[in-house]
C-alpha cells in the first residue's frame, strides 16, 4: 500500500511538472506535443522534446512504452523533407528515416527498467542535414 501511495504521488508530481512545462511552452507547442503523442496511440502523453530548427523531436510515454515522433514546424509542414526519428536501448533500436511531409515515426520501444537514447534528424537528404540530435542515456524507466 505504501508503494502504491508513493507511485501515485510520483505520478501526480510528474503530471504537474509536465502540465507546467507545456503551459510555459505556449499553446501552439503544447498542442503539437499532444498531437505528436496522439500519433503514438491511445494513452501516450508528452514527456520530452528537442528542437532541430525546422522540426521538433518529441518523446511520449504510456506507462510502459517510449515513442518518438519528429514533427515539422508549421512553416515547413507539407514540404517533402528528409526526417528521422529513433529510440533505442543498449540492445534494441527502432528508427524511421525517409522523406515525409509532416512527421517521421512513430517509433516505439518497450524498455522497462532501462535507460533510453532518443533523437532525430532533418535535412534535404541523409547527407545534407540541417539538424541532428541524439540524447544521452535518459528517462530510465
Amino acid at each position: 500500500m505504501r508503494t502504491l501511495r508513493t507511485l501515485t504521488r510520483f505520478g501526480l508530481a510528474a503530471v504537474a511538472v509536465l502540465t507546467a512545462s507545456l503551459a510555459a511552452a505556449g499553446p501552439a507547442e503544447a498542442s503539437t506535443a499532444w498531437g505528436a503523442a496522439s500519433v503514438c496511440g491511445s494513452g501516450y502523453w508528452p514527456l520530452d522534446q528537442h528542437s532541430l530548427g525546422i522540426s521538433t523531436v518529441y518523446l511520449a510515454y504510456n506507462g510502459s512504452t517510449d515513442c518518438v515522433v519528429n514533427w515539422l514546424d508549421t512553416a515547413h509542414e507539407g514540404q517533402r523533407t528528409f526526417l528521422g526519428a529513433d529510440v533505442e536501448t543498449a540492445a534494441l533500436r527502432q528508427d524511421d528515416y525517409d522523406f515525409y511531409y509532416h512527421y517521421a515515426g512513430p517509433v516505439r520501444l518497450n524498455a522497462p527498467g532501462q535507460c533510453i537514447y532518443w533523437g532525430g534528424m532533418v535535412g534535404t537528404d541523409a547527407n545534407h542535414l540541417s539538424g541532428n540530435w541524439q540524447s544521452g542515456a535518459s528517462h530510465c524507466n
